[in-house]
Order: structure tokens, then C-alpha cells, then sequence
């Protein structure tokens, strides 16, 4: 299995809460799993990383339940055990919002986080 982000515009088509619940649907109906989201302050884009084994099986099937998918990248954890981070999914009532600026696509983002990264 392999991580992706899916980064999706909420801003024409769904409430963020029904687009969440819609992906992790999506998911569960291709045998993927939905490891963990992150909304913008304004709400019009999700940042949804999820397990499954393919990229194209994950970006049909998001097409396909009507989330607009502006990029979808392969990542990979740093810093933490996948299996964690899930334990502690169904625990989690939180919200963090980021405001990310205006133009950041998903290939800047990951390539400022690489920069920054430690090896």
C-alpha cells in the first residue's frame, strides 16, 4: 500500500463536511483507507492523505463521487508509524486550520517540505 495527498477544491460543488465524508465513502469502496485530512481557513480545499495501492484507482474513484481533484501525489510519512497515526484517528475531534498562501500548489508544497525536511 501507498500514501497519497489529494489536494480538492470545495470551493463550487460541496460543504466541506459532506466532500470529507464523501472521500472517506470513496475510499472504503476501492478497499483504500482515509488516514487524515487538513482544510483551509476558508474552506475551499482539503488536503486528504490516503492509503491504497493505486494512484489511478484513487483518482478515478475520486472523479468519479464528484470531488474536483486538482493534483494527487504519492508521499510518504515522516517522523511517525503509520500504524499510529491510525490508532489515534478515531480518537481525534479536532480541527487545525491552515492558511496556506495564495498560488501554493501541491508540487511547491512538497517541494518546501522536502527542502526543509531532514534527511
Amino acid at each position: 500500500m501507498s500514501l497519497f495527498v489529494a489536494e480538492i477544491n470545495t470551493s463550487k460543488n460541496q460543504a466541506v463536511e459532506a466532500a470529507l465524508e464523501t472521500i472517506s465513502s470513496t475510499m472504503t469502496a476501492i478497499g483504500g483507507e482515509f488516514i487524515e485530512s487538513q482544510v483551509t481557513a476558508d474552506h475551499n480545499r482539503i488536503f486528504a492523505v490516503l492509503e491504497h495501492e493505486s494512484i489511478v484507482d484513487v483518482e478515478n474513484a475520486l472523479d468519479g463521487a464528484g470531488l474536483e481533484v486538482e493534483d494527487l501525489a504519492k508521499v510518504r510519512l515522516v517522523g511517525a508509524e503509520l500504524d499510529d497515526v491510525k490508532k489515534l484517528k478515531k480518537g481525534s475531534q479536532y480541527l487545525v486550520e491552515w492558511d496556506f498562501p495564495e498560488g501554493l500548489t501541491m508540487d511547491k508544497y512538497l517541494a518546501r517540505k522536502k527542502e526543509k525536511s531532514p534527511l
